[in-house]
């Protein structure tokens, strides 16, 4: 499997270093019933080194500007942001994003509504026959539905100059799946793997808990 170093075109807080990892086989585009896309034999994983790291529910929700519950509707098309050599001028390659619509479902924090459609942004997407996306962050699936701990990069002159969007605050820790009625972290470190499981409603009111112990 070839590595190569990937330009940053990232956000600051999301990622310090990512690296590309290719599979050697070819690719084809299919679409499931519900119409999505998904690659059938070939993708792009992204190795992360991740910005934060927390180690309990109160720093993170601290350092959140929204929590909610919420499902996902659908996604846009991907955007490809393509890098420059600064030196000459020259294309040396890229990454895409896709933005997710989400349903917010129950707020915990921030100055969101219940039933209101936010725009969520991922790196990653089905892009030129590949699927990209991050080792522990795989793609947002439609009717997906999670607990989410999200920055808002609103006014971001690359993602959203003009539009509110979010993104899941720089590490996958902040992503934690209901299936089920239950708890799955996208992330097998000590922290996360205390919430494994957690029957939803008890895990809301330790979120619910948190939130408030990190009030000003």
């Amino acid at each position: 499997m070839k590595r190569l170093l990937l330009p940053m075109l990232l956000f600051p807080v999301l990622l310090l270093m990512m690296l590309f990892s290719v599979a050697n086989n070819q690719a084809k585009l299919t679409e499931d019933q519900a119409g999505n896309q998904t690659v059938s034999d070939k993708s792009i994983v992204l190795a992360a080194h991740w910005a934060k790291h927390f180690t309990d529910l109160p720093s993170m929700a601290r350092d959140s500007d929204a929590v909610i519950q919420g499902t996902v509707l659908g996604a846009m098309p991907v955007r490809f942001l393509a890098d420059q050599d600064i030196r000459n001028d020259q294309f040396i390659g890229g990454i895409v994003f896709t933005d997710h619509v989400v349903r917010v479902d129950k707020v915990i924090k921030g100055d969101l509504s219940e039933g209101q459609e936010i725009i969520l942004v991922q790196t990653g997407g089905n892009y030129n026959g590949r699927t990209m996306q991050l080792e522990d962050d795989p793609l947002f699936e439609r009717g997906e539905q999670a607990i989410l701990f999200l920055k808002d990069i609103s006014g971001d002159q690359v993602h959203a100059p003009d539009s509110q969007k979010f993104i899941v605050n720089g590490t996958p820790q902040a992503r934690l799946k209901l299936v089920e009625g239950r708890i799955t972290p996208m992330t097998d470190d000590a922290f996360s793997q205390q919430c494994s499981g957690l029957p939803a409603d008890h895990f809301m009111r330790q979120v619910t808990a948190a939130v408030s112990s990190a009030a000003p």
